[in-house]
């Protein structure tokens, strides 16, 4: 039996607003805001600019990656991907593969809550990577527990889907 829980995509985050935040230093809004931050644990793994987009939320636990694939398929030009791995810091869970059909629907930058794989693969990709670590370990598709579109956590700080629009450079989100 399957428990994947796909919600609905938030609306796309206006060009303008977009262009906006991209000219924003992240310091910039610390200083109005206390909460939106990546935990310091989460690193930049790509050579990585100013990115922003809208955030598409990803819970995927253990070792099954199936979430992944149904999400990939759903993003648009210009969405970011946060995947939460619910506490796992030993599986990876994108890699090449993954990051090249990440952009080739354009995103604008993935964050993982947890581990990425094939480092030399993703920094040739030339797509903005944020995770906690490297693994050689990776998931399957199995087809188990998993939701796309959630409110979730992300080293230890909220993600809401309603608040779709995210400016990373190297810890806001």
């Amino acid at each position: 039996m399957t428990a994947i829980e796909l919600g609905e995509l938030p609306p796309p985050c206006a060009l303008q607003l977009r262009a906006l935040l991209k000219e924003v230093e992240p310091a910039t809004i610390g200083h109005f805001h206390d909460r939106g931050f990546l935990h310091g644990r989460i690193k930049a793994i790509t050579a990585v600019a100013r990115s922003v987009g809208t955030a598409i939320t990803v819970r995927c636990e253990g070792s099954d990656g199936s979430i992944l694939h149904h999400a990939l398929g759903q993003l648009r030009a210009g969405d970011f991907l946060f995947v939460d791995r619910a506490g796992n810091e030993t599986i990876a869970c994108m890699g090449g593969a993954s990051m090249l059909a990440a952009r080739l629907r354009g995103v604008a930058g993935v964050v993982v809550d947890g581990c990425v794989t094939d480092i030399a693969e993703l920094r040739e990709l030339g797509v903005p990577v944020w995770a906690r670590g490297l693994s050689a370990r990776t998931t399957r598709a199995a087809g188990s527990r998993a939701a796309s579109a959630v409110r979730w956590t992300v080293g230890v700080c909220a993600c809401i889907q309603a608040m779709s629009c995210w400016l990373t450079r190297t810890a806001f989100w």
